[in-house]
């Protein structure tokens, strides 16, 4: 136990005898809304009331859902194996993504944006390399100019 936690134990004992919520907290060199802080954790019966708990948020509200991440991913990698008749002239990007998403009968609230979608896409190691659409290198087009 560190000395905070212990400074918190005696505060809140004191506070029970009845000593001045004023004095515990002049002797301390905390204020009332620290006092009555660890009282009511105290009183809410927690087993190590005294330890300090992490202000952080416990879940992330906007974080894109497991089920549509994996959608994402899938729909990626049919895209880019081109297989299907439809995919060939689709492409395989954000907007591809998002129109098969629709197709699949997703909401259009539940379909992340394209910025979203291009996140995910780089999270999973899906991004190719740019290659410029004829199948020509840089160096064979500068050869023309």
């Amino acid at each position: 136990m560190d000395d905070k936690e212990e400074e918190r134990i005696e505060a809140v004992n004191r506070y029970i005898m009845g000593d001045k919520p004023s004095n515990i907290c002049r002797d301390a060199n905390r204020s009332e809304k620290w006092l009555f802080t660890w009282v009511k954790r105290f009183k809410m019966g927690e087993g190590e009331w005294y330890i300090s708990q992490s202000n952080a948020p416990k879940k992330h509200g906007r974080k894109t859902r497991k089920d549509i991440e994996s959608t994402i991913v899938n729909i990626r990698k049919a895209l880019m194996e081109g297989n299907e008749h439809e995919s060939k002239y689709l492409g395989v990007g954000a907007d591809a993504i998002q129109y098969r998403m629709v197709k699949q009968g997703f909401s259009k609230d539940e379909i992340p944006s394209a910025s979203t979608i291009k996140r995910i896409v780089k999270q999973h190691g899906l991004k190719e390399r740019n290659i410029h659409k004829s199948g020509r290198h840089a160096s064979q087009i500068n050869a023309f100019c």
